[in-house]
């Protein structure tokens, strides 16, 4: 059975969920602000397990940013974002089948060393049906 990518799948199912606010698997230049002006939203493949033969419980973790100016940014894409996740039990996206969704961690304001921006993070774990590998 072949996994699915969890974090084409969070950046593909997010994407219109917290627009204007990009999504992405890496943060933009630090040297281009304009990236950030609406909030920044990173997603991180977080581990997986194969429960059964046939499902994989993949998790992602939201890195949500937001400009200091704008203190609640951060905190409502990380709150969108995490909540849109959680309740995608029973839909497809982008041809895999939510079974699950088995953990939810929820998001938390966590300072990054490297970036001059509020962060908040949180994590998801769907449990997504394999697809048959074929030949």
């Amino acid at each position: 059975m072949l996994a699915a990518d969890i974090e084409f799948l969070a950046q593909y199912y997010l994407t219109p969920v917290v627009a204007p606010a990009p999504v992405a698997t890496r943060l933009p230049r630090a040297n281009a602000p304009e990236d950030t002006t609406n909030g920044f939203l990173r997603v991180e493949f977080a581990g997986g397990s194969a429960p059964t033969l046939t499902e994989f419980d993949l998790s992602v973790m939201l890195h949500s940013y937001g400009v200091p100016k704008y203190e609640l940014q951060a905190s409502e894409i990380s709150r969108v974002a995490t909540g849109y996740l959680a309740a995608a039990t029973g839909q497809t996206v982008a041809g895999w089948y939510v079974v699950d969704v088995p953990h939810v961690i929820a998001p938390h304001r966590l300072s990054d060393p490297d970036v001059a921006l509020l962060r908040y993070r949180s994590l998801v774990t769907w449990r997504v049906t394999g697809q048959t590998l074929t030949e």
